[in-house]
């Protein structure tokens, strides 16, 4: 399933492992202040769609 079709009901600690996960798999290995990305949550944001914004910004 893409993270994308996850209804966004659940909590910030889930969304936050599921972005973590997502970044992992694109082969980040850095650190993530999970209170950075606080925000896209409470904006609705998909884990995903977040964590593909972090790693285009972290590769340019």
């Amino acid at each position: 399933m893409h993270l994308d079709d996850i209804q966004h009901d659940f909590d910030f600690d889930t969304w936050i492992d599921l972005f973590t996960d997502y970044c992992r798999s694109q082969g980040y290995t850095g650190p993530i202040d999970k209170y950075s990305f606080e925000f896209d949550w409470e904006t609705g944001q998909t884990p995903e769609e977040s964590a593909r914004t972090f790693i285009n910004e972290i590769n340019d």
